[in-house]
This record gives C-alpha cells, sequence and structure tokens, in this order.
C-alpha cells in the first residue's frame, strides 16, 4: 500500500511540473509572438518616396524603397485610413503594379507604383497606415507596422 501511495504522490508532482513547464512554454511563446517584429524585423527602412493622387480617380500612387532583411514569405499588405479625429480606421484596397503581391528576396529594394483606393476622401489630414504580415517560421505569421504617412494633398 504504501508502494502504491508513493507512486500516485510521485505521479501528481511529475504532473504539476509538467503543467508549470506547459504554462511557462505557452506563455513565452506568446511573449516572443507579442515581440518578434520589434526584436527580429522582417522589412527595414519602409518609405514612401513619391505619393500623388490621380485627380481623375482619386486614388494613391505611391513608390518607395524599402530593405528586407528575413527570408519571410509575404502573406498580406493592408492600408488604412485614419482620420486625426477618429478612432476608426478604414482598410483600402491596394493594387501592385510591380513585382509587389509576392515574396521578395532579403536585400534593398524599390517599389511601385502602388495604388492605394483612396477614392472619395479629403486628403488633408488623413493618416496612412501601412501593415504586412509574412509568415517566417511554422509556428505563427509575423504582423508588422511598416510605416505612418500624413497626408496634407489637395484633392
Amino acid at each position: 500500500m504504501k508502494s502504491i501511495k508513493g507512486f500516485f504522490s510521485t505521479l501528481v508532482q511529475v504532473g504539476l511540473i509538467f503543467s508549470f513547464c506547459v504554462a511557462l512554454l505557452v506563455g513565452a511563446l506568446t511573449i516572443a509572438q507579442s515581440y518578434e517584429a520589434e526584436v527580429f524585423p522582417v522589412v527595414e527602412g519602409f518609405q514612401v518616396y513619391s505619393s500623388d493622387v490621380n485627380p481623375t480617380t482619386g486614388n494613391v500612387i505611391i513608390y518607395g524603397a524599402m530593405k528586407k532583411v528575413r527570408k519571410c514569405e509575404f502573406l498580406e499588405l493592408s492600408v488604412f485610413a485614419k482620420f486625426d479625429d477618429e478612432r476608426v480606421m478604414t482598410p483600402l484596397k491596394v493594387e501592385f503594379l510591380d513585382v509587389g503581391a509576392k515574396s521578395r528576396p532579403a536585400i534593398y529594394q524599390s517599389f511601385g507604383p502602388w495604388i492605394i483606393d483612396a477614392a472619395g476622401f479629403d486628403y488633408d489630414g488623413v493618416r496612412l497606415e501601412f501593415y504586412t504580415r509574412h509568415r517566417c517560421h511554422a509556428l505563427w505569421e509575423t504582423e508588422s507596422h511598416l510605416y505612418t504617412e500624413y497626408t496634407k494633398w489637395e484633392h
């Protein structure tokens, strides 16, 4: 009888240690996912060096440059419009007229033209926020904030 109690006592201890280790691992992975894009960015130096509004369509046409520093699979680029006095961010459609919607090599490179469908917006004071998603490994998708463009265009 004594050996059965000892067995179950040891089993409970092992179970508690295992549960603690699993909880620690889940916590570490959650923290790693939150900070991965800041500590190990996929893209650095993303900058828009030319942006114009097409007076006919109201779309914004941008050109720029960036340095892709990790060999990750490109999944999505999202652009949102946000007015200074609003909390809501409006998603905008992006059309790539260059190699755009595919994975690029890990080098410094130019991009554009990209057409951002912003028809119907009053551009003065609109903030464009650029976000991207990449798959760098099997655990999760890496989401990054790339750029913020404060517009002062006249349409």
